[in-house]
């Protein structure tokens, strides 16, 4: 798989309003990296969004049942914190300043579980996503309690090998 993407940026973005927004946002009360935890506990939830809010949403929901949590706010630390935190479960941006979703997805080393969070869907997006080791899209809105109900597995038990699960809207497509 060679780095060319042919996704179409949302008409709605811009690369200058992402970069102002993204510096905006360093200054905010989740720092964009956390320890990881130490050994013996529970691996951590690693939330890599761009958007503050759902990241500020997601970790309040995941903090209410206690799962340990690591975060990022751009693709490039997103990927250190993949390779240095062994998270248990990803949900990953696929938009992000410095790399996109999909590039975090093809450089990582590891195969964790990840969620792909996008705008839309579409069979590309899908097959793209599916091609460089997703297990799951998640269209926008982000429902914090249907993020959690996905991830839920992943976070309390071990996923079983080739499991593959698509959550676009809360509607598992047909097989």
């Amino acid at each position: 798989m060679g780095s060319s993407s042919t996704l179409p940026r949302p008409p709605s973005t811009s690369l200058e309003t992402e970069v102002e927004s993204f510096t905006l946002r360093r200054a905010t009360r989740i720092p964009h990296e956390r320890i990881p935890p130490a050994p013996g506990q529970r691996p951590p939830v690693a939330l890599i969004l761009s958007d503050y809010n759902e990241l500020q949403i997601l970790v309040e929901k995941l903090q209410m049942i206690r799962a340990p949590i690591v975060t990022a706010t751009d693709g490039a630390i997103g990927l250190r914190l993949i390779e240095t935190a062994h998270p248990a479960v990803v949900v990953l941006d696929l938009w992000l300043p410095l790399l996109n979703g999909l590039e975090v997805l093809r450089r990582r080393s590891t195969m964790t579980p990840t969620f792909l969070v996008a705008e839309f869907s579409s069979p590309q997006l899908r097959c793209e996503a599916v091609a460089n080791g997703a297990v799951g899209l998640i269209v926008r809105p982000v429902d914090a309690d249907r993020v959690c109900a996905r991830i839920g597995p992943y976070v309390t038990r071990a996923p079983r090998a080739g499991a593959t699960i698509w959550a676009v809207d809360d509607v598992e497509p047909a097989q």
